[in-house]
């Protein structure tokens, strides 16, 4: 954990993308950071995971376009599970190119995205 800091350290993030390159760099890049990260498929995964899961759970990642539910909803629902969790949905696209608006208090990461993205968005989760 070379740059595990007081930002990152001994915090749990969920990944949701359904892509397994994506979801595999950022379980990296969080480990990097000193995160552990819960790697899931679907948002249907990520809302089993979550409403079976009692230790905490300090954030979330979420692909924005994923087969099933997309990425908004999935948010809405972890929320729903976990009020209050801090939220970042992710696209190759512009946020304007994606439809629906941002839900608030959502941030946004877009991919191709670097580890100092990642670690600044994380310190913003847990900041805000």
């Amino acid at each position: 954990m070379p740059f595990a800091d007081d930002v990152t350290a001994s915090r749990t993030f969920l990944v949701v993308d359904d892509e397994p390159f994506v979801r595999e760099v950022l379980g990296e890049i969080l480990d990097v950071l000193g995160v552990e990260a819960l790697l899931v498929s679907s948002g249907e995964e990520a809302i089993a995971l979550l409403g079976s899961r009692e230790a905490p759970l300090h954030g979330a990642l979420v692909d924005v376009r994923m087969p099933g539910i997309s990425g908004y909803t999935c948010v809405a629902a972890l929320r729903r599970l976990r009020p209050g969790l801090a939220c970042a949905v992710m696209s190759g696209l512009d946020a304007g190119e994606v439809s629906g608006a941002l839900p608030d208090g959502v941030r946004w990461l877009s991919k191709p995205f670097t580890v100092a993205e990642v670690r600044a968005l994380v310190g913003s989760l847990q900041a805000g």
